[in-house]
């Protein structure tokens, strides 16, 4: 006979279960580490590894209505010698257009961007044939615009990029900042 009285409950417990669960767990996260901190210490080898790259800004100011071009300071022969006779005439020409914009303090376009994309394409062009010509030759140079938009100017600052999305201009860097308004004298 059974004796109905004597009934032994059973017991669930998760003592071993959760015990292996979370030894399970820190040993996936202490290896996790591992490889975190690898791929680390392999990415500033690979950053350290690479050559600094001189970058030079061609400083755009976005004002309302108009927009003042001041290209960096022209020593174009230094940073890219060594160039076939092609390319140094059209690194010269590139000079000599910037030396004359450095010497009037600025080339002031008074028109919309609209009005003046022709000669803001051939501004993006000049920094994508620099920045080409310096990639070819291995030199450690690059261009990059710089805008610096003033109070009011958005709607200016707006066609702007959207010329610059452009696919002959897509891969120009382009830097960004706010101006307090001030014109240059």
């Amino acid at each position: 006979m059974i004796d109905s009285r004597a009934r032994h409950e059973l017991k669930l417990e998760l003592f071993p279960f959760i015990s292996l669960f979370l030894c399970v767990i820190g040993v996936l996260a202490f290896l996790q580490n591992l490889m975190v901190m690898g791929e680390i210490g392999s990415t500033e080898e690979a950053e350290a590894e690479q050559a600094q790259i001189f970058q030079t800004p061609y400083r755009v100011d976005v004002y309302p209505g108009n927009i003042l071009l001041s290209p960096p300071a022209s020593d174009l022969s230094e940073r890219l010698p060594d160039l076939a006779l092609d390319e140094r005439a059209g690194l010269d020409a590139i000079e000599r257009g910037r030396n004359t914009i450095l010497t009037i303090g600025g080339f002031n376009l008074d028109l919309t961007v609209e009005d003046n994309q022709g000669v803001l394409g051939v501004l993006f062009n000049e920094i994508v044939t620099v920045n080409r010509l310096a990639e070819s030759r291995g030199y450690p140079y690059e261009e990059y615009v710089l805008l610096v938009v003033h109070p009011g100017s958005t709607d200016t600052y707006h066609m702007l990029r959207a010329m610059m999305e452009q696919a002959e201009f897509r891969y120009l860097r382009v830097g960004l900042d706010i101006g307090d308004g001030t014109r240059p004298q």
